[in-house]
């Protein structure tokens, strides 16, 4: 079994040194895809590259970003991929609790996906204060100490011989068999004054369909659904959560049961033989180019 990383990441040189060397612990290969960072983001991945054979860098991407981009990597390395390999949607800003190498192994055969449960580190008016009084801005491990876990999302998927990516979608519409419990991650989105606000306005100017609807609408609705809180302007500018409605991290987190169930079994039977059809087309047979796979 291997994990095949897939890595989108944009303006991230604070974070993105430690999260793929965290990364590279579990991760065979990561895969990164760059979409045009201006911050030195570009040059920090490219001396890791040389460094990391795990390391593959496909490009530089100057589109709006889509969570399809991932399917373009994946079209690069798919012919690595053996039955049982994992592919792991990484992100730039966040690390695992769960080692995903002992996590994935110890999964029933059938699983072919993976939610998981982020924990989401918040920028508290401690951290403000903090870094107002010191001015560290740099990145370490703890930095950030309070956060709520409410998020959940497929992370990893299975490869399996039935699998089919369309290029059109953010993950391959063949899954059927979610893991019964969720792995963990830490999630660090805002982690000091000018990333916080960078990282607005970069969503803000650019489009990206209805991406981080959260960050781009009125961040008084992220208040209002996760805390009941109504924040100060001077909060909301800073996207500060107070840490009273956080949990602190002493190193203790609670495994979640993953609540997506599984699709209907006429579903399932239906959803199996459309992926018989396109393992037959269009990977047997290579319909695209014309080839044959022996």
């Amino acid at each position: 079994m291997k994990i095949f990383s897939i890595l989108v990441v944009k303006d991230e040189a604070d974070i993105i040194q430690y999260s793929i060397e965290k990364a590279l612990a579990w991760s065979d290969y990561i895969f990164i895809v760059e979409n045009m960072s201006t911050d030195g983001t570009w040059e920090l991945i490219s001396k890791l590259y040389y460094n990391h054979p795990k390391i593959k860098i496909w490009g530089r991407y100057g589109g709006e970003f889509t969570e399809t981009i991932r399917q373009i990597a994946f079209n690069q390395f798919e012919s690595m991929l053996q039955y049982g390999d994992w592919i792991c949607r990484l992100d730039a800003d966040e690390e695992y609790i769960d080692d995903p190498k002992i996590f994935l192994s110890q999964l029933p055969t059938k699983c072919d996906h993976v939610n998981n449960i982020s924990f989401h580190y918040y920028f508290t008016e401690k951290d403000y204060e903090n870094e107002i009084n010191t001015g560290d801005t740099s990145w370490h491990e703890g930095k950030l100490k309070h956060y709520h876990a409410h998020h959940s999302e497929i992370r990893f998927i299975k490869y399996c011989n039935y699998t089919y990516w369309q290029q059109n979608r953010g993950w391959p519409h063949t899954l059927l068999h979610p893991a019964e419990i969720a792995i963990r991650l830490k999630h660090y989105q805002y982690r000091n004054i000018s990333q916080i606000k960078r990282r607005l306005q970069i969503r803000i100017q650019e489009s990206s369909n209805d991406y981080f609807a959260h960050e781009k609408a009125d961040r008084r609705i992220m208040y209002k659904k996760l805390f009941n809180y109504d924040p100060t302007d001077f909060e909301l500018k800073n996207l500060i959560v107070p840490s009273h409605f956080l949990l602190l991290d002493t190193g203790e987190y609670k495994m979640y049961k993953n609540t997506i169930p599984s699709p209907p079994l006429k579903s399932r039977i239906f959803m199996r033989i459309r992926s018989s059809i396109y393992n037959i087309i269009f990977k047997k047979l290579n319909i695209y180019t014309g080839k044959t796979i022996s």
